[in-house]
């Protein structure tokens, strides 16, 4: 595994261009990409900053909208081949979305079948450039309740997803925070394919003395800070299935977007190595 930063994780819209020497000069390895802003420079510039500092290209957010409308998901469909493009050519073959965990149009079977054919046809566009596609439930209670209809929230229902999708670059963003919220335990991770399965890790932790009902999805703390989650436990479940790929911390703490930029990232990096596995220390 090998620690990468997303600038949208810790509340600042910042390109790579503007944050590429500053991360390698903290020692992360890889930089999650946000195409709404880094498709600005081309693709070679953005290989000759990558090869200048050492920096692995981690994956990029999909450029694709599924909460608005067929109109808005066509159009955002239509450009995708032109970011594929652009993400073979820097050498992105991972790519994540968060799906909503409630609808107030379509109850659970309309919104499961919905999500199916749009996602399969990502997939389909996706995998033509090598290309995996890694799905995150999202399992915070309070974004279900404010739902008509509640939708997929935890690791079983996903998965159910992701084989209904059927293809071979459909896989799992997997998320401490939302682990921790859907109530999943180590012994869920063997319902896990495999490695192949896991597009990226997120890590973080949870304020304390809050039940899951009353964690607010927004309001979260850096890797390591309260202990309210297990990240040893998330860890090992997730070395257990050989993952190589990249970590990116999500805090979403309000207090870090205060910062400079390269005070806030260097709090990150330094709750990232405190967690980090034993096993992986050297990367």
């Amino acid at each position: 595994m090998y620690k990468a930063i997303s600038t949208d994780c810790l509340g600042f819209s910042l390109t790579f261009k503007e944050v590429a020497r500053t991360i390698f000069e903290l020692h992360y390895e890889g930089f999650w990409f946000n195409f709404s802003r880094d498709c600005a420079s081309s693709a070679g510039e953005t290989v000759e900053l990558l090869d200048r500092h050492a920096l692995l290209p981690a994956g990029f957010i999909l450029p694709v909208n599924l909460r608005k409308d067929q109109a808005t998901f066509d159009e955002d469909l239509q450009r995708l081949p032109a970011f594929g493009k652009f993400a073979r050519e820097v050498g992105l073959t991972r790519c994540i979305t968060a799906i909503a965990p409630g609808s107030d149009e379509r109850d659970y079977r309309e919104n499961f079948e919905h999500h199916r054919t749009m996602l399969r046809k990502v997939c389909e566009l996706l995998g033509e450039q090598g290309i995996s596609l890694g799905l995150e439930f999202v399992g915070t209670p309070e974004r279900r309740a404010i739902r008509r209809f509640g939708f997929i929230h935890n690791l079983d229902q996903m998965l159910e997803l992701c084989a209904a999708i059927a293809m071979p670059n459909c896989g799992l963003l997997l998320d401490s925070w939302h682990w921790l919220m859907a109530e999943q335990s180590y012994s869920d991770f063997a319902k896990i394919a495999g490695a192949d399965q896991i597009v990226l890790v997120h890590i973080n932790d949870a304020p304390p003395g809050k039940l899951p009902e009353e964690q607010l999805d927004a309001e979260r703390c850096l890797p390591g800070e309260t202990g309210v989650i297990a990240i040893d436990e998330f860890f090992r479940g997730v070395l257990s299935l050989g993952y190589e790929g990249p970590v990116v911390a999500e805090p979403f703490d309000a207090k870090l977007a205060t910062l400079p930029f390269a005070e806030a990232a260097n709090r990150v990096m330094d709750a990232m190595a405190r967690v980090w596995p034993e096993s992986n220390h050297e990367n």
